[in-house]
């Protein structure tokens, strides 16, 4: 990502983070690690459930690219109890919407 890109990514509040500016963070961003990284993913994570609940994914390669770091974190295991129920209960709400609205376009596996 631009040092322009990164200047709008940090400097806008975080619901107003459109996809495809997050997309450019998403797709730059290769390694996982339990500090820098791991702090910046609790900070996204917000915005990417919201999106992604839209299904306006925030990478240029669809759903499963922009969770990948979410597996990689080991969250389950690594993370508080409060943050990990929050994650499942998001994925079951999108799961269940996903499987009872119709749309175009299948849904990956995301972790």
């Amino acid at each position: 990502m631009t040092e322009e890109q990164e200047r709008q990514l940090v400097n806008r509040p975080l619901r107003s983070i459109p996809a495809d500016l997050l997309a450019e963070y998403t797709n730059s961003a290769h390694d996982y690690d339990d500090d820098r990284v791991s702090r910046e993913l609790r900070c996204f994570l917000p915005r990417y459930f919201e999106l992604i609940a839209a299904h306006d994914y925030p990478d240029h390669n669809g759903l499963d690219i922009c969770l990948r770091r979410l597996g990689q974190a080991d969250y389950r295991n690594k993370w508080p109890e409060a943050e990990v129920e929050s994650i499942d209960r998001f994925f079951d709400a999108f799961l269940s919407d996903s499987l009872t609205t119709p749309r175009s376009g299948a849904v990956a596996c995301w972790i």
